[in-house]
């Protein structure tokens, strides 16, 4: 019983620091990630853009929880800046810069 839906798609890249990673899910207030990060509990900051997207938003966020059983970790987004992702942007890149 979530505040806000999650969404599977589409697929995020996010980079905090060197460290890059693929949402399995997300929703206007945070993101389950493919990875580890190591920084519980620790406020980040970072980049994150719709795959394929030219455009990557900054963010700061929570490392919330790292599950090493699912090699996932778990981010909380301080504001909603997911809103300013365009998904219709369907430009191919390599990576968030």
């Amino acid at each position: 019983m979530r505040r806000e839906p999650r969404h599977p798609l589409p697929v995020l890249e996010v980079a905090i620091g060197n460290e890059r990673f693929r949402s399995i899910n997300w929703s206007m207030q945070g993101a389950l990630l493919d990875g580890i990060c190591d920084l519980i509990g620790a406020r980040v900051r970072g980049r994150m853009g719709m795959s394929g997207s030219r455009e990557a938003v900054p963010f700061t966020a929570t490392v919330v929880r790292t599950d090493i059983g699912t090699g996932n970790c778990a981010i909380c987004f301080e504001d909603g800046r997911t809103e300013q992702i365009d998904f219709a942007d369907h430009t191919l890149v390599d990576h968030i810069h």
